[in-house]
């Protein structure tokens, strides 16, 4: 799905099977394949978006920087710090890669407390003029962001075609840390004494869950359009026989 103007179809998301995602001994991986494989419920923006670390991979055409874009609206109609990147022109200079928010909203959310997210578009892209420019945008933005990594909402788009399985989610992950604040438990930690045994259990629960990537990035895709959001799109873009192309395509036009 393209199109010049936004139409507003609560568009929602499913996890994608970290077999694919989060297990890759290399780059050959077909990540296409698992954007029919889903690993859980569909969500929409309001859960998506409260999630810090967020690889969106989807077809071409399937509407994702429309979608990130609006994301990055809304947040900003409501006073909060969002920003929207593209990734190609981050190697030429930061300030050039805004395309939603300005340098200077950004250097000021560094300075600040607040939570803030990041949409960065896309790996495709960046990798068009030169396969390292991915890389490049990377690491230049992590320099800037390292203050702020734990308050970041970071989504990265990109079609699955694009992603190398391996070495593309290694870079994120050592540019990108995310580990959430401890739970604080009402404990008697000077008074109780902790065995080696429970200690070298707790060592490996936290060691198998860092390796599954468990508190680091989640692979997420667009699902498919309902027909209601069919019908939806194309009365949005001013088609006025409706009916008739949803009946050529095998679709029953909506009672609503």
């Amino acid at each position: 799905m393209s199109s010049s103007k936004y139409i507003e179809l609560n568009r929602m998301f499913f996890e994608l099977s970290a077999d694919y995602t989060k297990n890759a001994d290399n780059d050959d991986l077909e990540l296409s394949e698992a954007l029919g494989l889903k690993a859980g419920n569909d969500i929409g923006w309001d859960e998506l978006l409260k999630k810090h670390r967020v690889i969106l991979l989807s077809k071409a055409g399937s509407g994702k920087t429309q979608e990130i874009r609006q994301a990055a609206i809304k947040l900003q109609s409501n006073n909060k710090p969002a920003f929207f990147l593209r990734l190609e022109n981050i190697p030429d200079g930061l300030e050039d890669s805004f395309e939603k928010g300005k340098i200077e909203e950004f250097e000021a959310w560094l300075e600040s407390s607040e939570e803030g997210w990041l949409f960065l578009d896309s790996v495709d892209e960046a990798r068009l003029r030169d396969p390292k420019d991915f890389k490049k945008a990377i690491r230049i933005l992590t320099k800037h962001i390292t203050p702020a990594l734990d308050r970041a909402h970071i989504i990265i788009t990109g079609r699955a075609n694009a992603w190398r399985a391996k070495t593309d989610l290694e870079l994120c992950r050592e540019c990108f840390p995310y580990k959430p604040a401890a739970k604080k438990e009402d404990t008697e930690d000077d008074s109780e004494e902790i065995s080696l045994e429970e200690e070298t259990s707790s060592a490996k629960k936290i060691s198998l869950k860092e390796a599954s990537g468990d508190t680091n990035f989640e692979f997420y895709t667009l699902s498919d359009l309902s027909d209601k959001q069919i019908e939806d799109f194309l009365k949005g873009n001013g088609i006025s026989d409706v009916s008739k192309i949803l009946d050529d395509i095998g679709l029953v036009p909506s009672k609503l």
